[in-house]
């Protein structure tokens, strides 16, 4: 038989046999020296110390799960679970995914400022991806994502009233039609329009730039800029304008305004050109490839329509290089007025005429100074002199490449003049010099009262081809 204590015991308690025999009391059973586990004094099971493991025999953490797990009801990282049933998840602190997330139900992720003093932030490694993404098309008020990319940040910026203006095409580009974009410039007044001023220390400080490479292999246009200009009207068509010119009249004198440059840059073999220009158009109208004026330089500032300069170790520089053909008049070179000023050489493989000339050439082909004896004292590098039987003078003209041209006195226009006193008379006429050709013989004669003696002479000579 036994006794059952007459009051109620506490919560954990357990009834056990007492000291004496047959009562039973209630007692606090004991954890043993082994167990991991401690009781509070309301029942409570907790550790002081270690970590605890489920599903691993090797915790590394105060609680490190090994396995799948479910909570149903609302968890708090760092602070205190959400009591509204809103948030199912609550971190103070930053949280670190190497992998994906997903919103199933198409929930939000929101970095809101709360209590701090900004907001929070999405740092990824890789790539971030929206799919989904619902369209602006009518909207006049939205914003745009741009990044920083000092920093990697994304920002909004604000779209507001430009939605009615911006479509897009099948793949996506954007286009504006029946407007007008300004860079830098509040209202423009043309299609596109930049206002850009740097104080920038860079070799190169442009508005824009256009950066272009061709890798393909076919025949045809491959440019940076392409730009068609179409004249439906009598008035003047640019496709391009451009002006340049010194912010302040105090710039240096060594200060350049070039209203275009271009460079042509080392390549493959092949012509590499600067500035290529070329004009077509309806007969009765002018068609200029390159047209180029200057005015206003200034008192004691030089004006030029066209300036350039050639040089470097190639076979031929040429500052300027032209040709025209097809027409009833072609002028490679044509100066409506003014002069022509040459302070080097000025080499001619043609002709040059006067309106008054006609088709004649007004360049002698040869001229030179000959002295008593025969030898070349001056002249052109075209003709050899030999003094034939100590009487006659035989000059040999040749071409531009050396070669021994035919004299024939019907082709060519010749002025010989003696040097010296004396009444001396000289006259020319072709003579034989071999080798199929002939040359110009000239002889010099000395008059008296009542004879006339051939003699030799100095003289100078020109020879001209009409």
């Amino acid at each position: 038989t036994f006794t059952f204590p007459t009051t109620r015991g506490t919560q954990g308690q357990v009834l056990s046999m007492s000291s004496t025999p047959g009562q039973l009391e209630w007692t606090t059973p004991s954890q043993g020296s082994n167990s991991p586990w401690s009781t509070s004094y309301n029942g409570n099971i907790y550790r002081s110390s270690g970590n605890v493991g489920i599903g691993t025999t090797n915790p590394l953490y105060p609680l490190d799960v090994s396995g799948d797990g479910e909570i149903s009801g609302n968890v708090g990282i760092g602070i205190g679970p959400d009591n509204t049933g809103y948030y199912r998840l609550k971190v103070n602190g930053s949280i670190r995914v190497n992998d994906d997330i997903d919103l199933p139900n198409g929930g939000n992720i929101t970095l809101s400022q709360g209590f701090s003093s900004s907001a929070g932030n999405i740092t990824a490694d890789g790539n971030i991806t929206f799919s989904g993404l619902g369209t602006a098309s009518g909207q006049s008020n939205y914003d745009m994502v741009v990044s920083d990319q000092s920093n990697g940040q994304l920002y909004k910026m604000s779209m507001s009233g430009m939605g009615g203006h911006w479509s897009s095409d099948q793949s996506g580009n954007p286009y504006v039609t029946g407007k007008k974009v300004g860079i830098g410039v509040t209202s423009p007044s043309f299609p596109l329009e930049i206002d850009y001023s740097t104080n920038s220390s860079s070799f190169y400080a442009p508005a824009s730039k256009i950066s272009y490479e061709y890798t393909g292999s076919s025949v045809g246009v491959h440019s940076g800029l392409f730009v068609d200009a179409t004249n439906s009207s009598n008035q003047n068509t640019h496709g391009i304008y451009v002006t340049s010119s010194a912010a302040t009249s105090s710039a240096s004198a060594s200060t350049i305004s070039i209203a275009g440059y271009t460079s042509a840059a080392q390549g493959a073999t092949g012509e590499k050109r600067g500035v290529e220009g070329s004009a077509s158009g309806n007969s009765g109208a002018n068609n200029f490839g390159g047209f180029f004026s200057s005015s206003n330089a200034g008192s004691g500032n030089n004006n030029y329509g066209v300036y350039s300069t050639a040089m470097g170790s190639g076979t031929n520089n040429y500052a300027l290089y032209v040709n025209a053909t097809g027409g009833t008049n072609n002028w490679a070179g044509y100066f409506g007025s003014g002069n022509v000023k040459v302070e080097n050489n000025l080499e001619i493989d043609g002709k040059v005429q006067t309106a008054s000339s006609g088709n004649n050439n007004m360049i002698a082909y040869a001229y030179g100074t000959i002295s008593t004896s025969g030898n070349k004292l001056k002249g052109t590098d075209n003709f050899d002199i030999n003094l034939y039987n100590n009487i006659d003078y035989h000059i040999t003209l040749k071409d531009e490449n050396g070669t021994v041209i035919t004299f024939d006195d019907e082709d060519f226009i010749v002025v010989v003049t003696p040097i010296g006193g004396g009444r001396i008379l000289a006259n020319y006429n072709d003579v034989y010099i071999g080798g199929g050709n002939y040359g110009l013989n000239v002889q010099m004669n000395e008059i008296s009262s009542n004879s006339v003696t051939q003699v030799t002479n100095a003289f100078s000579f020109v020879v001209y081809k009409p």
